[in-house]
Formats: structure tokens, C-alpha cells, sequence
């Protein structure tokens, strides 16, 4: 997870998962410096170090200091997901998914490309699981939420879900259906 703050006349935090698919994750910044901002850089700065037990804590305060219900929260929860998630705390892990999820979606919209990436998460963390009903169930409600927004931004999420959602039809045998996930995404333009 790389979070960084890009300055410009509209902040932009940019949280990238590493070793998962990819995903990136936009939040408006009001101010960059934060304390809530500063505890989550120096949580990716120790999550790409391994240590995910700083990471952590240093998640966990500066979930403490966004506010509820905000865009803020929903950044830091989705990446204290991912730690947790990556510490081994699964149950943990997709239990708060689910809340960033609702958060999301709350917040932005069920079409937008965030609540796409939290639902990619929860699809992959199922897969990695075994739980392959729940993972397909996930990356369909993941297609159908971002197939509604045609953003360069969504363009981007919509790669990394059809991806993962043909990986795993694959795997199931489904490559006819796989093939067809694909070329939704990797067809050139006429």
C-alpha cells in the first residue's frame, strides 16, 4: 500500500495496493497536513517496510481522529482493511470491507469506483479463502456497480476487477465465460 498526498489545487490521496489488484483508491484531501493524513503516510511507509504491526496502530489512530462518516474514514478503514487483511486477521478483514463498502457508497454513490475497489478487495480476500461462491457473488456485484460508470477513473477499476473476475472463472473451467470478461475490457476501439 503506497499512500501519498499529490499537491495541487485539489488534493488527492492516492492509496495503492500492493499484491492485491491494484486497485486505487481517490479521496479529496481538505487539508494536507492533517494529523489523521500524516499517521496514514507513515502506515504505508511501514506497511512497505513489512511492518505491518506499525502499520496498524498507526491506522488505527488515525482512524480516531477522521470523522465518522466522512471520506476520510472510509480511506483509512479501507486501508486498516487491507493490513489487517495482510496480518492474517481475515474474519477482521472482511468484516471491515463490508463496512467501507456501505461507507462508500453512502458517501459516493453504489456506481462509484471506490465502492467498486472495497468490493474487489472483499471478492479477492474470498477467493484467497476458498469461499469461491462469495467471490464470484462479490466480483458480479463489483461488475455490475462499475459497468453504470464510464470515468477514465472507473475504466481503470474496471480493468483490475474483470481481471480478477476471469482468473477466477478460469479457474472454475468457465473459460468461455472468462474470454467474454475479457474482451469487454481489452477490445479495441472501432
Amino acid at each position: 500500500m503506497i499512500i501519498k498526498l499529490k499537491p495541487n489545487h485539489v488534493n488527492f490521496l492516492v492509496f495503492i495496493l500492493i499484491g492485491f489488484i491494484g486497485f486505487i483508491v481517490l479521496v479529496p484531501a481538505v487539508q494536507s497536513d492533517q494529523e489523521w493524513q500524516k499517521l496514514v503516510d507513515k502506515a504505508g511507509a511501514a506497511y512497505e517496510k513489512g511492518d505491518s504491526t506499525k502499520a496498524l496502530d498507526l491506522l488505527k489512530g488515525a482512524v480516531q481522529l477522521t470523522d465518522s462518516g466522512t471520506e476520510a474514514r472510509a480511506a483509512v478503514l479501507n486501508n486498516l482493511a487491507i493490513v489487517i487483511e495482510a496480518s492474517g486477521d481475515l474474519d477482521g478483514a472482511e468484516s471491515l470491507y463490508t463496512k467501507v463498502i456501505g461507507l462508500w457508497a453512502e458517501l459516493k454513490g453504489s456506481d462509484h469506483p471506490n465502492v467498486t475497489r472495497t468490493l474487489g478487495n472483499l471478492a479477492d480476500l474470498n477467493h484467497r479463502r476458498g469461499q469461491l461462491d462469495d467471490a464470484l457473488e462479490a466480483y458480479k456485484l463489483a461488475v455490475a456497480t462499475i459497468d453504470q460508470n464510464n470515468t477514465v477513473e472507473a475504466k481503470e477499476v474496471k480493468r483490475a476487477i474483470y481481471v480478477s473476475y476471469a482468473k477466477l472463472l478460469r479457474e472454475l473451467g468457465r473459460n468461455t465465460e472468462a474470454d467474454r470478461i475479457l474482451q469487454k475490457v481489452f477490445q479495441k476501439p472501432k
